[in-house]
């Protein structure tokens, strides 16, 4: 089978279920794991060259809408006849779902449902390092300005939850928007995350928060608990959210130190 991966979270997972060898091409933004990196590339999530994708005569694609505006790409690879499958997760459990619809579409169904029991064997575990700390809130920032954070329709959410920690934006009924600096300082988070889209955390100046308005007041501000965290580990559906899940419990295990 040729399979050509449109979304790095679905590179993860071909690659996590030993389906890897037979991945022909990714999409730009793909860079883990590292054989995955090395492989062609069709064009970014969401400006796919479908006559890259065709000339590559694939039996698969794998699409995704996680990202906002993937719904043109998908499009196009449906009207040239490509065979896709478009994963669209929302929480954990549908991150699961996905693992294992993506196994068996590459005959790969043992490999996904083990990788599913190792990552709820690992999400249970780290929940047990925050049992018994209070709920903390959380801020998660996609994007600084304006500022972006997941709603309670999100993966981001469920992980938080799964944390023992509670979104500050868990009253936002879609997967994210944009919000108000001002919304921010009202809604006072005890952990914030910086998580910027498409942006290396070397590149992320958190020091800047303080200067925005309202802002050094804030609870995490003012007790230095910003995190500049991995996108793949956060902002990914796939296998490695168990280590955003466990790295959020250390960090509301250490507000009881």
């Amino acid at each position: 089978m040729r399979i050509v991966s449109v979304c790095p979270s679905n590179s993860e997972i071909l690659f996590a279920i030993g389906a890897g060898d037979r991945v022909i091409a990714v999409d730009k933004w793909t860079d883990y794991p590292p054989k995955a990196a090395r492989l062609p590339r069709v064009g970014s999530e969401l400006d796919v060259d479908i006559d890259i994708v065709k000339d590559l005569r694939p039996d698969l694609v794998v699409a995704s809408l996680s990202v906002p505006g993937m719904e043109k790409t998908v499009r196009a690879l449906r009207d040239g006849g490509l065979r896709t499958i478009v994963l669209d997760p929302h929480s954990i459990e549908d991150i699961y779902e996905d693992i294992v619809r993506v196994g068996e579409a590459v005959e790969c169904e043992e490999n996904a449902l083990g990788l599913v029991r190792g990552m709820e064997r690992e999400i249970a575990a780290s929940r047990e390092l925050s049992a018994g700390c209070r709920e903390a809130r959380i801020y998660v920032e996609w994007w600084p300005r304006p500022a972006i954070t997941p709603g309670r329709n999100s993966w981001t959410e469920a992980m938080i939850s799964a944390a023992g920690g509670r979104n500050i934006f868990t009253d936002i009924a879609a997967p994210s928007r944009p919000v108000e600096y001002g919304e921010v300082v009202k809604r006072d988070p005890e952990i914030i995350l910086l998580c910027w889209a498409g942006i290396h955390k070397r590149s992320i100046d958190s020091s800047s928060l303080s200067s925005r308005e309202g802002w050094a007041g804030i609870n995490a501000v003012r007790s230095k608990r910003i995190h500049v965290v991995d996108e793949g580990w956060y902002g990914r559906p796939g296998p490695r959210i168990v280590l955003g899940v466990r790295q959020m419990a250390e960090l509301i295990a250490a507000l009881d130190e």
